[in-house]
């Protein structure tokens, strides 16, 4: 927080600081960077003299404020950088309406936004990149009163990806599909020993079980 904090003040006091940061971070394009037209694909490049995006192409004649490609009003562009930089600084809400004079539905507002951007890309992830040759899955339930259960799988190796989906039934039928969806035929798997798993290897996929009440990992693969 003490690093962050004037960063934030900064942004919330100074349109033009804020747009020099979001610049900085990368959250904008540099002011020197030719972009695609969004009507009709020619050149779109930036005039400091009236702080705008303006199209190449006359017979366009199209342009966009200081604040493309994000679309959004310019007085409201402040609250969502700040807003931003809290959330990726896991600042709940409750502090952030204590340091910073941003109100609080728009806090909760650009919060649910980022949430839902982050889960989306999760899910296009999930959905287009399989995971590794060698893989481990398991479900666990989460919640105290309605309990969810989650069913996951991640790369064996160091520093690999983990894909995660709530699931309403752990049977075969649901399982399976999902498997398939994160892995490619002749994916080695380990799991434990729950009978959704046990025909694996009649859907193309090497299957190594771990008896957790034997041993905390396979003894042969060492997963």
């Amino acid at each position: 927080m003490s690093s962050i904090g004037p960063l934030i003040t900064k942004i919330l006091e100074n349109f033009q600081e804020a747009i020099n940061i979001a610049v900085q971070y990368n959250i904008l394009p540099s002011r020197h960077a030719i972009l695609k037209c969004p009507k009709c694909n020619d050149r779109l490049t930036y005039y400091f003299s009236n702080n705008v995006w303006r199209c190449h192409n006359r017979n366009c004649g199209c342009t966009r404020s200081i604040c493309y490609p994000i679309e959004m009003p310019k007085n409201c562009f402040q609250n969502f950088l700040g807003s931003l930089f809290l959330f990726a600084a896991d600042i709940p809400i409750y502090q952030a309406i204590k340091l910073f004079n941003i109100d609080s539905q728009i806090l909760k507002r650009n919060y649910a936004s980022f949430r839902k951007k982050i889960y989306n890309e999760y899910i296009k992830i999930m959905q287009t990149h399989y995971l590794s040759f060698h893989i481990q899955i398991d479900e666990s339930a989460f919640g105290k009163r309605g309990v969810v259960w989650i069913f996951g799988a991640c790369d064996s190796q160091k520093g690999g990806s983990v894909y995660m989906v709530p699931v309403e039934h752990r049977d075969e039928a649901t399982l399976v599909p999902i498997i398939q969806s994160w892995a490619q035929n002749g994916t080695i798997i380990n799991s434990d020993g729950w009978a959704s798993y046990n025909n694996l290897e009649n859907y193309g996929f090497p299957h190594y079980v771990v008896n957790h009440s034997e041993n905390f990992v396979n003894p042969v693969t060492k997963e």
